[in-house]
């Protein structure tokens, strides 16, 4: 007897229209249902379902677990990703709501709904507080809703056998296999640097045997597999996991609390921001294609100099701020040649660069 297909479209709707109940107890403002009648329309347009219903089976197991999952990326410009999971970040236009009476209100002059005052509500008098983070959603589909959401996840290694059950149940009939990146060889070149990144779920009649060449032997003994984005074009499906410690997270996401930082913690991060200012390292979307990696390979290709460095920051005007090996920054000139110590180790450098942001707002 043939398997009946899953209706993911109709699930993802109705654990979210649950959810929106649950947020809008007194009515849900025409606003949101408006983005968010929006965003399944796209989410159905590029065939997305099980991407953000998986997203959901990995939420609620982490939240049973009792087991922090974070999701890096535009993925949290969703409406969708804050319905389905234990996500605080709220995308949507800074707003008042009264859960009481239903009064609705945006507030033009905020960003953040959190850092607008408590006010009562005109309608019932009961105090309420500003929500939102007024995240677009034309920069996760596009202006036309065609681009796709894709999801990377952060997590404690605890959280390890709890998605590859979930992983498994939701692929029942493919072979399961961890996931091994060898990315950061492209900086650093040695075999310390492969690691492990999630899982890879092979196509429908496919095993191990078929990837031996893709299998890698950590020091340990254990395997995981080198599967990259041409592998999903064969079919392959990559769920990437960023393995850390609650106190690594803490040190990468909050840089300004910590007095490290490394630029393994960039790259193994992905994206780290602040206001204008960008650092990207190496995220499972961009790969090869990430501005560090693409301006490193340009300036040790034609310039010998700054062979051995990481290209951290292309400053401007033929000069870009370099990382040796040992975490200390340089700024280095095409025109002339030349490589000025700037006597700063990268995470002064860094919270300098966020402090010269603040100053020009």
């Amino acid at each position: 007897m043939e398997q009946k297909a899953i209706d993911y479209s109709g699930l993802v709707a109705s654990i979210c229209e649950k959810r929106l109940e649950e947020l809008f107890p007194a009515g849900i403002p025409l606003d949101v249902s408006e983005r968010f009648s929006r965003e399944l329309r796209c989410m159905n347009e590029t065939g997305h379902a099980k991407t953000l219903y998986e997203y959901y089976v990995f939420a609620d197991a982490a939240e049973e677990a009792l087991i922090p999952l974070m999701v890096r990326g535009l993925a949290n410009d969703s409406i969708l990703t804050y319905l389905l999971g234990n996500n605080m970040v709220n995308p949507l236009e800074a707003y008042y709501y009264c859960p009481s009476c239903g009064y609705y209100e945006r507030i033009p002059d905020y960003w953040y709904g959190i850092d607008a005052t408590v006010k009562k509500c005109p309608k019932c008098g009961q105090g309420i507080q500003g929500q939102g983070f007024s995240l677009n959603w034309r920069i996760l589909w596009g202006t036309r809703g065609t681009r796709g959401i894709h999801f990377e996840y952060i997590a404690p290694p605890s959280f390890l056998p709890y998605a590859r059950n979930c992983v498994e149940a939701l692929y029942p009939d493919n072979v399961v296999v961890e996931l091994a990146d060898d990315e950061f060889r492209i900086v650093y070149g040695t075999d310390e640097d492969v690691i492990k990144r999630g899982f890879a779920v092979l196509p429908t009649g496919k095993n191990e045997e078929d990837y031996l060449d893709k299998k890698y032997i950590f020091p340990d003994g254990s395997s995981a597999y080198i599967l990259d984005i041409e592998a999903e074009n064969e079919g392959v499906i990559r769920i990437i996991f960023n393995w850390f410690k609650p106190e690594d997270l803490l040190k990468i996401m909050l840089p300004a609390s910590s007095t490290s930082l490394s630029m393994r913690d960039i790259l193994k991060y992905g994206y780290l921001a602040y206001r204008y200012i960008e650092f990207y390292g190496i995220n499972s979307v961009q790969k090869k294609e990430s501005d560090m990696v693409k301006q490193t390979k340009y300036l040790n290709q034609y310039f010998n100099r700054t062979i051995g460095y990481v290209a951290l920051e292309n400053i401007g005007d033929g000069t870009y701020a370099l990382v040796s090996p040992e975490d200390k920054v340089y700024e280095y000139s095409s025109d002339d040649n030349s490589i000025r110590d700037t006597e700063m180790k990268l995470f002064d450098y860094i919270l300098s660069r966020f402090k010269e942001a603040d100053a020009q707002q």
